[in-house]
């Protein structure tokens, strides 16, 4: 299988604009965005509001494509809300090649294949999931193809060798599958959803409990994963 990006290498924040205060670059990771991709296949992972698709958005904008989704055909389509990225205008990408062909599927307004995805697991079965993972493998295995998705499925990040890319913190890191909360966190309910059941069970009889108190017995790795879903 190819290892290397077909198109997009690198993508680096124009200095000049790293502290003018104004969304989206109060997003910390956005303050210090530096990208060198990898892979043929890039995951982004990381909580709500951490920029993963404020990024996607903006990698769609530097490949000529409409930031709410869709081909270069549908440019004028205006399927979303968002005509343009910010961001993208303050980004310096670097290309291998720029790609002859793209799409970029936004799961809340498209519903199609595509190189740049964001959540697309949301209109997708487990079972829908595996064959997306096959038809990706078979189209990276060419050397012509390259993904760039959004995430909260740890399904999809068993992809071998991809590039998994953390937005939680101040800064951008590679992290591995076994040591993403989405992995963790599945496997130890699926484990032992007993457990995890009873510490739910426990915090909803006690709402007004901080969500950072600790528990009156010891807690096993089980329930602090349930601890660090809760307070994100």
């Amino acid at each position: 299988m190819n290892a290397t990006p077909a198109y997009l290498v690198r993508l680096q924040l124009k200095e000049s604009v790293a502290d003018s205060g104004e969304y989206p670059f109060v997003i910390p990771v956005i303050r210090t965005l530096s990208i060198e991709f990898t892979a043929p296949v890039t995951f982004f992972v990381g909580e709500n509001g951490t920029g993963k698709s404020t990024v996607i958005e903006a990698i769609a904008a530097l490949c000529k494509l409409p930031v709410s989704g869709g081909g270069r055909n549908e440019l004028a389509g205006n399927h979303g809300p968002d005509t343009s990225s910010a961001l993208a205008q303050a980004l310096r990408p670097s290309f291998r090649r720029r790609p002859p062909d793209a799409y970029f599927l936004r799961a809340e307004f498209q519903a199609h294949f595509a190189s740049l995805l964001d959540a697309p697991e949301s209109a997708l079965s487990p079972q829908r999931q595996l064959a997306l993972l096959a038809h990706m493998s078979a189209l990276v295995a060419t050397g012509k193809s390259q993904f760039i998705i959004a995430t909260h499925s740890p399904i999809l990040l068993t992809f071998p060798d991809a590039q998994i890319l953390s937005f939680d913190g101040d800064a951008l890191r590679t992290i591995s599958l076994e040591d993403t909360s989405h992995f963790q966190i599945t496997k130890g309910i699926l484990q032992n959803p007993a457990v995890y059941w009873k510490h739910l069970q426990e915090r909803a009889d006690n709402q007004n409990e901080p969500l950072h108190a600790k528990p009156r017995r010891s807690k096993s790795r089980a329930d602090e994963r349930v601890d660090q879903a809760s307070e994100d």
